[in-house]
């Protein structure tokens, strides 16, 4: 789901946050999306996630 960044991205990503004293860094959209997700409607992702993983442990 969508495409990776670099080591040296996330670093970069990771200072920035750490210079700015930021407590929350999320960096792909679907870590956006579910940290989102969980905060708006905390029911329907739990849902989603336990459908998730009993769909893996299958």
């Amino acid at each position: 789901m969508g495409s990776q960044g670099t080591p040296e991205e996330a670093a970069e990503a990771i200072y920035r946050a750490a210079v700015k004293r930021k407590n929350l860094l999320v960096l792909t959209p679907i870590g956006k999306l579910s940290y989102w997700m969980s905060r708006l409607a905390p029911g329907v992702y739990e849902r989603m996630m336990a459908k998730k993983l009993r769909s893996e442990l299958e």
